[in-house]
């Protein structure tokens, strides 16, 4: 086959405080027509860097030392600035890992991907541009294109916008594309849909990403890297029965004993009062196209010192249910109560002051962390904020504890890995010693020793401290380790719930089953991610009133009070699951 990228003997330093620093040594690796490569590493090893350099997107204090990258027998790291723009888009696509650092706020979603369009495509029309557009994000399973194609970005959730920067990677129809974590903040289903484009697409791809397992799945080779160098490289069926390096070893393992990992052990019981409650919370939006059901009705108590985990897919209402136990969107109706207060009483003074007890960790750190402010500066706002002494000592502990050091205090956001940025994150959250932590998607954008290591750190909390967790993925691997009970949100309702281990073993709900049956698993084979027919058939919540309505009632005996079937007899009495409403279908 044709080689159609070639990497040569290239480093990377960067030069700060009249130091050079290596980022990258001895880059060497190619790419053949229609391959798919594999780069796996740890969280700030270099990866996106190096997919940096490629494109020639480097800071201007970051320089490469020596070596070519060779695109079609072109050095790259010749070409002009303009020549460069001929190649970004049209030639190579490249999926960025942030979406809202990528994405223009100001302008609607089918503007800015029609606008790369017409960049490649200078004489299409109007109505050509606009058939494209929504035929990329129909592809790649955004719900309702027409209506998301006015839309700007900060209306869609974190996984939408994700699909988004994938549709305009591909609107051009590049030769290459570089997909940088293009799922991470995706569910499993949509990885599955995502994998089945990629395949369709007979293209050569480089795929960025921590999950051994995803890329071991698709890839036709495998590079693993660690501390900016190349480590490991061969067929993932090589590396997987035959890994040589320590690192790649450490990965297979580390991925193997969570694939084991049984649910947490203990006996979660409901105490009369817990710390936080939602009683029938509902919240909607109005849009063009009508009421939009972000959150449709949901009950659910979590314990102290007890771990509810919410799966569902991007745009399902997990987030919006998120902020809401903590007060910072109102409800359209229902109630939030911590320990027993309604907290639509309390006056600003009094939600201030109860705020030092309730804290979150969001999705997307790049974008809820200030790029102005130094690490120190933003770990230190919450005490500021609170009238509260700031103890260096504690600040360096909690730095540590979360897999940082002191030398990144006086670093800014943009100088560190989207790795490393959510560890600042989580270590905002956790400095004013918090009774109860939403944490939405804490852990999505780390490589799996760093995900290991905070799941390990909240449960260490949680036990000396009793506090309790909100533990909002699409990992349903993740959530097994981590949390005592499960609900699953489809379109603003929960459909299932229970302890973590029963629904996993024995999911009812036809949407569970399809999440659990999405997830990629460490394997030799190589068959296609399959998505599951279930996906096919998922409504908008815009119509999810007209379409189906879902059971609820409520239990004492599940945080989560939703409706079973009467009758099961199969049903442990502690899992309930939703059905739809026989008069809907």
């Amino acid at each position: 086959m044709k080689k159609i990228l070639e990497v040569e003997e290239v480093d990377l330093v960067i030069c700060r405080d009249n130091q050079r620093v290596n980022l990258l040594q001895e880059m060497n690796f190619s790419l053949f027509e229609g391959e798919r490569l594999g780069i796996v590493g740890d969280s700030g090893s270099g990866k996106t860097l190096l997919m940096k350099m490629i494109l020639q997107l480097l800071p201007k204090s970051v320089k490469v030392t020596r070596g070519k990258v060779l695109y079609r027998n072109k050095n790259l790291l010749q070409l002009s600035a303009k020549e460069m723009r001929k190649i970004r888009g049209r030639e190579i696509g490249m999926i960025f890992q942030n979406p809202l650092s990528f994405l223009n706020p100001t302008m609607k979603i089918g503007i800015q991907i029609g606008e790369s369009y017409r960049a490649a495509s200078p004489y299409a029309g109007t109505k050509e541009v606009k058939t494209r557009v929504l035929h990329l994000l129909n592809l790649v399973g955004i719900d309702d294109p027409e209506l998301r194609f006015y839309q700007y970005p900060h209306l869609l959730s974190g996984g939408m916008r994700q699909r988004v920067l994938i549709a305009l990677a591909l609107i051009s129809d590049p030769s290459l594309v570089i997909a940088d974590e293009p799922t991470t903040a995706l569910d499993t289903t949509i990885q599955a849909q995502i994998f089945d484009i990629f395949y369709q697409l007979h293209k050569s791809i480089i795929l960025i990403s921590h999950d051994l397992s995803l890329v071991a799945s698709f890839c036709d080779r495998l590079l693993i890297m660690h501390e900016g160098q190349i480590v490991e490289e061969g067929s993932p069926k090589q590396l997987l029965t035959k890994a040589n390096h320590p690192h790649t070893q450490k990965l297979i393992y580390l991925l193997s004993s969570l694939q084991e990992k049984q649910a947490v052990g203990r006996v979660a019981k409901l105490t009369e009062h817990p710390i936080i409650s939602a009683s029938n919370f509902k919240k909607h939006f109005s849009t063009s196209r009508g009421i939009l059901k972000a959150v449709d009705g949901v009950s659910l108590e979590i314990p102290r010192g007890m771990t509810l985990g919410l799966v569902g897919e991007s745009g399902s209402g997990k987030s919006t249910l998120g902020q809401g136990l903590l007060h910072l969107c109102s409800p359209t109706s229902g109630s939030i109560y911590f320990n027993g207060i309604d907290l639509s009483s309390l006056s600003s003074k009094e939600l201030k002051r109860w705020r030092k007890k309730a804290q979150i960790i969001f999705q997307d750190p790049h974008a809820s962390l200030n790029h102005r402010m130094k690490i120190l500066e933003i770990i230190m706002e919450p005490l500021l904020i609170h009238n509260i002494a700031v103890n260096f000592s504690k600040i360096t502990k909690i730095l540590e504890l979360v897999g940082l050091n002191q030398e990144h205090l006086h670093q800014y956001p943009y100088e560190l890995s989207g790795g490393q940025k959510q560890r600042v994150a989580i270590a905002r959250a956790l400095i004013l010693n918090p009774h109860f932590i939403v944490c939405d998607e804490p852990v999505a954008s780390l490589d799996l020793s760093s995900q290991l290591q905070i799941t390990q750190l909240l449960k260490t909390l949680q036990r000396e401290s009793q506090i309790s967790y909100l533990f909002i993925s699409h990992d349903l691997r993740m959530i097994r380790h981590i949390a005592d009970f499960i609900a699953v949100l489809y379109l603003g309702k929960i459909v299932e719930s229970g302890p973590t281990q029963i629904v996993c073993d024995n999911p009812l709900h036809p949407y569970t089953q399809a999440l659990i049956s999405a997830i990629p698993q460490l394997t030799l084979s190589r068959k296609t991610l399959q998505t599951s027919r279930f996906k096919k058939e998922i409504l908008t919540p815009t119509h999810l009133s007209r379409k189906t309505t879902l059971f609820s009632c409520i239990s004492k005996k599940n945080p989560v009070r939703q409706h079973s079937p009467p009758n099961d007899k199969e049903r442990h009495p502690e899992h309930y699951v939703a059905l739809p409403n026989q008069e809907a279908r």
